[in-house]
């Protein structure tokens, strides 16, 4: 039996087996970093392996199930819900008007509401759009419930990082766009 923990850009693995009726357990703790659906894990002791990062939450981990044991993909499935922060922000870039529009975004998350609001300037004129609505955690999949629209998915991911199903000003279509979370200064 397999448990990985993640949690700041550490993780610690623990096997749990039977060997002649005795049981034992292993722990590997090292440093991880996901890029795109790729999960490298680097163990205090060892050399970097990789893994991935499934759309449904599960991961492929390269594990090592004891000291001796070599280390092999296995895959395993998140034991409870991903955690959402209170507040993500994103911006994204577009070419628009014979020049380029930065949307600024921000997410933010309270007692099963959401606020989205989009900035953006056009020719010169600021603009905003705003939406509110439900949302929904299961595994690693956000669902987002406009007041106004159809429900859509999104992902949760690993690092904290969403892509949310947002629409960046009224007239545009509903995509995903990554956001991360709001860092906090602390003064």
């Amino acid at each position: 039996v397999y448990s990985i923990s993640f949690a700041e850009g550490n993780y610690a693995l623990e096997s749990f087996y039977e060997m002649g009726g005795s049981p034992y357990s292993y722990v590997e703790t090292g440093t991880y970093s996901v890029s795109g659906n790729v999960l490298t894990m680097t163990p205090e002791a060892g050399t970097a392996a990789e893994g991935v990062v499934h759309v449904n939450g599960s991961i492929e981990a390269p594990v090592k199930p004891s000291e001796m044991g070599e280390r092999a993909l296995r895959t395993l499935n998140p034991m409870d819900e991903f955690p959402l922060e209170d507040e993500y922000e994103g911006t994204h870039t577009v070419s628009a008007m014979g020049g380029e529009v930065v949307y600024t975004y921000t997410l933010t998350f309270t007692d099963g509401n959401y606020a989205f609001a989009s900035n953006y300037v056009m020719g010169e004129t600021p603009y905003n759009y705003q939406e509110t609505g439900t949302y929904s955690v299961s595994g690693n999949v956000l669902t987002l419930d406009p007041a106004t629209a159809d429900p859509m998915d999104g992902l949760i991911h690993v690092n904290g990082s969403i892509d949310a199903p947002i629409k960046a000003s009224s007239q545009a279509d509903r995509a995903l766009h990554l956001m991360t979370p709001v860092e906090e200064v602390v003064e």
